[in-house]
C-alpha cells in the first residue's frame, strides 16, 4: 500500500476535520491541499511519503517527513507559510551515506556497517533555543536503533569594507554582509571617534540600516568634523543569533593642513641655522615647505628669496638647515599644501645671526666662521 501525507484541522483536539484527503498527483517541488503528496519518478519519495514532524518557527511551518523511493527510507524536509502549501526543499534520491554532516534538510542512511545504513525514518524533533535537536530511527539489516542529530543555525557574517567617497564632511561607510545565518537579518552601523568596538553603548552614533540580503551595504554618513579620524562598524542580528565586524575600520576626513613654526630658528650660527616648523593637521598627508630669505615675502612664495622642500609631514615637527651669513637678519615661514587646500603658518618668524667672540686681529683677512678670522696673504 501507497502512504502519503495528509492535513487535518481541530479545534479542540478532539473533532477532525480532514482538508483534503483526495489522491494527489505527483510533484517534486510544491504542493497546495495540505499534505505532501509523493515525489515524481526518480526522487527520493516517490513511493511513499510517512512519518511528518512539523514545528512553527516565526512565521514558518517547517516539516520534517520519512520518504521511500520503494528501495531507501530518507528523511526529508518542506516548508510553509500556512501549513497548507508546502514546497519541499530537495527530495533528491541521490543523497548519498554519510556519518556527519547532512545538507540540504536531509537526514540520509549512514555508511556501510553503521546502525541507520540501511534506513531512516522520523521520531522526535525539539527547537531549543537557537538549535533544531532530532531523534530519528535508524535500521541495520533488521534491526530498528533510535539516534540523534542537530541542526544549530549558524551566526550571521559581517565584515568592514574601506569607506569610499570621504571629503571633509561626509563619507560612505561600507559592511559587506556574507551571510545571513539563514534567516532574516537586521543591520546597524556604528561609528564615531572613539573605537566602540563590539560594545554598542560605547559607540557615539548608530544607524538602522534595515533588513538586508547578502551584500555590500552602505551607510552615508554627514555632517563630520574635517581632518578628524573616525572609526566605524557594522553588526547583523536575525532571529538567534548575532554578529560583529571586528576588527572596526578607520578613516580621516579630508581637511586643510595646519602648521607653525614651532618657535623659531635654533642652531643659530654662520654658516648654517636650523629653521623648524611643526604639523599640526590635514588630510591627506601634506607637502611641506620652508620659504625664507632676507626679506619677509609674506604669504606669497613667489615672493620669498628661498623655498625649501621639506616634504611629505604627518602631525610632527620638521626642520631644515639653511645656509646663513653673519650679521644677517633672516625671516621664514612654513607653508604646505595637500591638494585639497593650501596653509600657511599664522606669521613669520625672524632671528639674526650673530658675530660670535669680539676678538682683536691686526691686519687685513676674512671671517671664515662666527669666531675665526684669516689674515690676508
Amino acid at each position: 500500500a501507497t502512504s502519503r501525507i495528509y492535513y487535518a484541522t481541530s479545534s479542540d483536539g478532539h473533532s477532525w476535520t480532514k482538508y483534503n484527503n483526495d489522491v494527489p498527483s505527483a510533484t517534486h517541488c510544491t504542493s497546495t491541499n495540505g499534505g505532501i503528496p509523493l515525489g515524481t519518478a526518480g526522487q527520493g519519495d516517490s513511493a511513499h511519503t510517512r512519518g511528518p514532524m512539523v514545528l512553527k518557527e516565526g512565521d514558518v511551518y517547517r516539516m520534517w517527513y520519512f520518504a521511500s523511493d520503494g528501495a531507501v527510507w530518507r528523511i526529508y524536509h518542506a516548508t510553509s507559510m500556512d501549513g497548507v502549501s508546502w514546497t519541499k526543499f530537495n527530495n533528491t534520491a541521490a543523497t548519498g551515506a554519510t556519518d556527519g554532516l547532512c545538507s540540504n534538510g536531509t537526514i540520509s542512511v549512514g555508511t556501510a556497517g553503521k546502525g541507520d545504513v540501511n534506513g531512516i525514518r522520523s521520531g522526535g524533533l525539539i527547537f531549543d533555543g537557537d538549535m533544531y535537536k532530532m531523534w530519528y530511527g535508524g535500521a541495520s539489516g533488521g534491526t530498528w536503533r533510535i539516534y540523534y542529530a542537530t541542526y544549530q543555525y549558524p551566526r550571521p557574517v559581517i565584515s568592514n569594507a574601506p569607506a569610499q567617497d570621504i571629503t571633509n564632511t561626509q563619507a560612505s561607510l561600507i559592511g559587506n554582509l556574507a551571510s545571513t545565518g539563514e534567516l532574516p537579518v537586521e543591520v546597524y552601523c556604528y561609528w564615531g571617534t572613539n573605537d566602540g568596538g563590539t560594545n554598542a553603548a560605547a559607540w557615539a552614533n548608530t544607524n538602522y540600516m534595515g533588513t538586508n540580503a547578502v551584500g555590500f551595504i552602505t551607510n552615508t554618513v554627514t555632517t563630520l568634523s574635517s581632518a578628524t579620524l573616525y572609526y566605524y562598524t557594522f553588526y547583523a542580528a536575525n532571529r538567534y543569533n548575532s554578529g560583529w565586524a571586528s576588527p572596526s575600520a578607520i578613516f580621516s576626513t579630508v581637511g586643510a593642513p595646519s602648521l607653525d613654526n614651532d618657535g623659531g630658528a635654533t642652531n643659530i650660527s654662520s654658516p648654517t641655522a636650523t629653521l623648524r616648523g611643526r604639523m599640526l593637521g590635514g588630510n591627506p598627508q601634506p607637502d611641506v615647505w620652508i620659504c625664507w630669505g632676507l626679506t619677509n615675502g609674506g604669504a606669497l612664495t613667489g615672493a620669498w628669496a628661498n623655498v625649501t622642500y621639506v616634504g611629505v609631514v604627518s602631525n610632527d615637527s620638521f626642520s631644515t638647515d639653511v645656509s646663513v651669513a653673519f650679521g644677517q637678519t633672516y625671516f621664514y615661514r612654513c607653508y604646505a599644501t595637500n591638494g585639497y587646500a593650501e596653509a600657511w603658518a599664522p606669521g613669520e618668524t625672524n632671528f639674526i645671526v650673530p658675530f660670535g667672540v669680539a676678538r682683536q686681529w691686526s691686519g687685513t683677512g676674512v671671517w671664515t666662521s662666527s669666531t675665526n678670522w684669516t689674515p690676508a696673504g
